[in-house]
């Protein structure tokens, strides 16, 4: 890990490359020796959905706004997600408060329905499409989250 870390460290140095405060790791997994390097590099804020340390399908992340007292559930689940809190590092009192864990990702987008209700543009769904919202030319909608057919249920064949 730590022959990785120098050496991507060494490229960008060379290339006069800057580094990100924006740590991606692929997967959302990430463990708990790279945070002295993330330190180092001056990275602030990291796009991850479990605890660092843990794999992908193990439970989402504690932290807020959204996920401080609901049951866990596996941080791969098909659920939009949405996190602006300070991490904890897992063994590792002294990053508290260091870095800032900040991800949104819409998941399980269904097909829209826009409708006029009261004169006010209407988008109904599973999930909204923020490129469908762009091309419609439409400003903060209202969401109603409204249940879609099961496309897996017989009576949809």
């Amino acid at each position: 890990m730590s022959n990785r870390m120098f050496l991507a460290y060494q490229w960008c140095q060379t290339n006069g490359i800057p580094i990100s405060k924006v740590a991606v790791p692929h997967y959302s997994e990430i463990g708990p020796n790279a945070f002295q390097w993330l330190k180092n590099w001056g990275v602030e804020y990291l796009t991850i959905k479990n605890d660092p340390g843990t794999a992908r399908d193990s439970p989402w992340l504690v932290a807020g706004p959204y996920r401080r007292y609901e049951p866990r559930q596996l941080g791969s689940v098909a659920l939009p997600v949405f996190y602006a809190d300070f991490l904890n590092v897992p063994g590792h009192p002294e990053f508290a408060g260091q870095f800032f864990a900040c991800v949104a990702e819409i998941a399980f987008v269904a097909a829209l329905t826009v409708e006029t209700v009261d004169e006010h543009r209407v988008i109904g769904g599973d999930g909204v499409d923020p490129a469908a919202l762009g091309e419609r030319g439409l400003g903060p909608p209202l969401v109603i989250p409204v249940p879609a057919a099961d496309p897996l249920s017989p009576a949809n064949a």
